[in-house]
């Protein structure tokens, strides 16, 4: 997946879920690479998108990934993108079959 991709899947899948936070575990699981979800989140951050946020669980402490309100507009942007490539997809199949 390209980097810009990631970065987008992982903004479609936080506006999806309606998300406010997601954690560095969440969003490797979400890309399937932990690399790219480092590389996605830190680019979010730079862009303003997202605050790192120290959380403490039990005696450990978490690094969470928190939305800014930009980068709540982005997520759903991206979220829009995603639903309109997947309808223009399938009217192509559709059109294919006919």
């Amino acid at each position: 997946m390209k980097r810009e991709s990631v970065t987008a899947t992982l903004l479609s899948y936080i506006a999806r879920k309606g998300m406010k936070r997601i954690s560095y575990t969440e969003a490797s699981r979400v890309v399937k690479s932990s690399s790219s979800a480092n590389r996605a989140l830190h680019k979010l951050v730079e862009s303003s998108l997202m605050e790192i946020q120290p959380k403490n669980i039990g005696l450990k402490l978490v690094t969470e990934y928190v939305m800014t309100e930009k980068g709540m507009d982005a997520a759903r942007l991206a979220l829009r993108i995603e639903q309109l490539k997947k309808l223009k997809s399938a009217e192509n199949d559709q059109q294919n079959h006919e």
